[in-house]
Order: structure tokens, then C-alpha cells, then sequence
């Protein structure tokens, strides 16, 4: 039998590492690091950075599903592989918190030992980013360098799909908490992370067989997987605190693997 996944749009809004004045280095070293940095949280807390970002993004990702059809209680399994070419528009509220658009185009298909399912189609949605973490550090021995020791960005979002192979829309929800550390000069950004992913979507789903429409059970093999990614940017000015243009490129590990490749221009309208 056949079945078909929604694969996820992704985002990285990083919290971006700020980079001291002098007199910022020495007040962080004379008062120590806890007291700088829950003054320095409760600042970035409160400022508003009203910035348009713009996400450019390539995912092919492999996943295996299992199901039932209910008609006949005919248990079944399949793999879906799908490519997904997608463009969000971001605004980002705080150092915090953004919330972004999403339209795509999908080619795939599924495959199982029945038949093949063509999985070409588009999808649209939204989805929310938030950023949390410990205060940067600058260590005395590297003034040039400025060191994110923890961060954690938790992404939801939700995207309606369309194929060409299933008769209704596919309605998929994505959670990825992605969790890492960074690094940046004046420049230059860079950092690591990994973390759990979670997904949920419509599991009755009509497709044609035989000419005739069947209702299917489906749902992933394991709704949790995870990833592993890494971001180089660019900022173009030093006092800037996230990369004006990243590039970041994120590999997904258990039962959705894939790979993952956005670009991200940031525009800070109010500064």
C-alpha cells in the first residue's frame, strides 16, 4: 500500500552574539560575569528590533511511514522521499522572538510494494522562532573573539499541503528545538548545534488505487527524529549583534533524514 508525509519548513533565527565597547569588556570583567549578564538579558529582553528577514531554503528529506487501511485492517509501510524549494518572509520582534511566512513547491514521491504515489504539490504556512540562552563571554586572552556558550531555539510551525497523488490536503505540525553554542569576531559568525525534532500531520488520507479512491491510515514510523547543524554569517556592521546574511546547513538524523540548506538576508528596518 502507499502513504505520504508533509516534510517540515524549517527557520534559524539566531539570537545573534553581541560584540562589547571597551568600556562594556571592562564593567562585564569588574562586576563579573553573572551580574553583567542578567543586566545585559533584561536589557535585550525589552528592546524591539522590528527587522525584515528574507529565507531561502532547499530540504530533501527521506522518511519511512507505516499505516493501516481501515476498509480491510491491510497493514502497510512506505518511504517517502521529497524535495521541498521554499521562500519565508520574517519579522523579527526581539532578539527573542519571530514569527515568519512560508510558501513552497514540493517533488517527490512514495513508494511501497504496491504501487508509487507521485508527491509533487506546493504548501503554504507559518511558524513562530524563539531564542533563549547565557550571555556571551569575551575572554581576556581573545579580545578579538566573542564566545555564545548556550543557546536554545525552539521552532513550531504548521504548513497545509497539497500533492498531486492524495486527494485531500496534508496538514503537518513541526517542533525543533535546536540547542548549541557560537562564536564571532567583528564580523564573522559561526556556531554548531543539534536537537530533537517532533511532527505530527493529517494521517487519514484518500488517494487513488486502482483507479478507485481508498482511505488510508498513515502516519510516520517514529514522530521523533532529530538534527544536526551548523551556520557561518556575515555582519556588515560591528555593532550589530545577528548576521546580516547567513548560511546555515542542518543534516536530519533517525527515521526523517535529509539535509537542509537556507540562506537569510536580515534587514533591521528600525535601527
Amino acid at each position: 500500500m502507499l502513504c505520504a508525509g508533509a516534510a517540515p519548513a524549517r527557520a534559524l533565527m539566531y539570537p545573534g552574539v553581541e560584540r562589547p565597547t571597551h568600556e562594556e569588556l571592562k564593567q562585564q570583567r569588574d562586576e563579573g560575569y553573572l551580574r553583567a549578564a542578567e543586566q545585559e538579558a533584561i536589557e535585550n529582553a525589552r528592546e524591539f528590533v522590528g527587522g525584515l528577514a528574507l529565507n531561502l531554503d532547499y530540504r530533501y528529506g527521506v522518511q519511512d511511514l507505516v499505516g493501516t487501511v481501515p476498509m480491510y485492517q491491510f497493514p502497510f509501510a512506505g518511504r517517502t522521499k521529497l524535495e521541498t524549494y521554499s521562500v519565508r518572509p520574517e519579522f523579527v520582534f526581539t532578539n527573542w522572538l519571530s514569527t515568519y511566512g512560508i510558501v513552497g513547491l514540493h517533488r517527490g514521491e512514495n513508494t511501497s510494494d504496491v504501487q508509487t504515489l507521485d508527491l509533487d504539490g506546493w504548501m503554504a504556512g507559518v511558524g513562530v522562532n524563539a531564542a533563549v540562552g547565557l550571555d556571551e563571554i569575551t575572554p581576556e586572552c581573545l579580545d578579538d573573539v566573542t564566545l555564545d556558550p548556550l543557546f536554545v531555539l525552539p521552532d513550531f510551525n504548521w504548513t497545509h499541503n497539497e500533492f498531486d497523488g492524495i486527494d485531500n490536503d496534508v496538514n503537518a505540525y513541526n517542533l525543533t528545538i535546536r540547542i548549541g553554542g557560537a562564536m564571532r569576531t567583528n564580523y564573522v559568525h559561526w556556531g554548531v548545534y543539534g536537537g530533537p525534532q517532533y511532527q505530527a500531520s493529517t494521517r487519514e488520507l484518500t488517494v487513488q488505487y486502482m483507479s478507485m479512491p481508498l482511505v488510508v491510515d498513515a502516519e510516520p514510523k517514529d514522530a521523533w527524529s532529530g538534527v544536526i547543524g551548523s551556520f557561518l554569517g556575515v555582519t556588515f556592521k560591528q555593532d550589530e549583534r545577528r548576521p546580516d546574511l547567513l548560511l546555515s546547513v542542518e543534516g536530519g538524523v533517525g527515521n526523517r533524514q535529509g539535509a537542509l540548506v537556507s540562506l537569510r538576508y536580515e534587514y533591521d528596518v528600525f535601527r
